[in-house]
């Protein structure tokens, strides 16, 4: 009997001193093409990298497809339908207002200074006034300075686009396309292939970038681009807040070391390549692209100066009291990143 306990014991011990794998596998949403460019060689490559700085701990399986629709990642995120997921913010119309300060016009000419800017000033400016409750922000960013597409020539005057229906991606874009005097239609990216290739809409405020990562090239024949940008699209990954609050305190330390201003710079850097990238293609395959000229210009920032206006009323609605600071302080940060510092 006694060798039966010493056997027993010997077992119940060895359990107790086997590796037991504390492993976290979070899922993150995926909907970004296979061959997009912050795909290849930003989010997966960063995703991956999880599990190396948290040795194992932590690792990111992405979905098949979507989970959810395109406008509701944000809710797919915040109601846990899913972990970890990649939005664009103005896809949640009236409920990241906040952050539609960097996506005013005329602001600065790179996504690389333009993100690294957005999250200084978010984490300074906004993180406090819990806009992504139910979610925690991994890095907030921007794309390159927004274009202007027209089906039928480039943009030499405001009268153009009178009446011109033009798709955006953002209520926030909206504004300022109107304006300028034409008609914004919001509709996602996955649909603007279909509303331009049908005469839906006459036009697209876009950057360079995805013209060419969301393949529509041949329904963009004419662009007119605007330094400083008419306009920037402002987008995030977020993880669930409750997922983010069941690592431990040294894992989301590690996961912030690579996420935040780091990786808002590595977006911001790819998406500078992939713009000019996506010029050379515009340009090989026929359309045309022209910077507008220093009157078109003056016209527009002329016109949208009420923008800034209607941000300025918005953000004190959501409790922010000096929003004209916030703009003050994102155009010194983008002074800052210019200068090198």
């Amino acid at each position: 009997m006694t060798r039966y306990l010493a056997a027993a014991s010997a077992l119940a011990l060895g359990a107790i001193a086997a590796p037991v794998s504390a492993e976290t596998v979070l899922r993150y949403s995926q909907w970004l093409p296979p061959s997009h460019m912050l795909r290849v060689n930003v989010i997966d490559p960063y995703l991956e990298r999880w599990a190396e700085v948290t040795g194992g701990e932590v690792r990111v399986e992405a979905t098949p497809s979507i989970v959810g629709t395109l406008p509701g990642q944000f809710d797919a995120a915040r109601d846990g339908l899913v972990d970890i997921v990649f939005i664009i913010n103005g896809y949640t119309p009236g409920r990241l207002d906040l952050t539609q300060v960097a996506e005013l016009p005329f602001l600065g000419d790179t996504a690389e200074a333009n993100s690294v800017a957005f999250w200084r000033v978010y984490k300074d400016h906004l993180e406090e006034q819990g806009e992504f409750r139910g979610t925690v922000p991994l890095v907030t960013f921007t794309h390159g300075p927004g274009a202007l597409y027209l089906t039928e020539g480039t943009v030499t005057s405001l009268d153009q686009l009178d009446g011109k229906k033009i798709r955006v991606g953002s209520e926030s874009v909206g504004r300022t396309i109107g304006a300028l005097g034409g008609v914004p239609v919001q509709t996602p990216l996955s649909e603007i292939y279909e509303s331009l290739s049908t005469g839906v809409v006459d036009g697209t405020a876009m950057n360079l970038e995805a013209a060419k990562n969301f393949g529509l090239i041949e329904v963009l024949p004419h662009a007119t681009t605007v330094p400083g940008g008419i306009y920037n699209l402002t987008m995030s990954i977020l993880i669930n807040e409750a997922s983010w609050n069941a690592l431990s305190e040294k894992d989301r330390a590690a996961i912030m070391e690579i996420s935040g201003e780091p990786l808002a710079r590595e977006l911001g850097v790819w998406q500078d390549r992939s713009d000019e990238a996506a010029r050379e293609a515009l340009l090989e395959a026929g359309s045309t692209v022209e910077e507008a000229s220093p009157e078109l210009i003056a016209a527009m920032e002329e016109a949208v100066q009420p923008v800034y206006e209607q941000w300025f009323a918005r953000a004190r609605e959501k409790g922010l009291e000096t929003p004209e600071d916030v703009l003050d302080a994102f155009r010194a940060e983008l002074e800052k990143i210019e200068s090198g510092m």
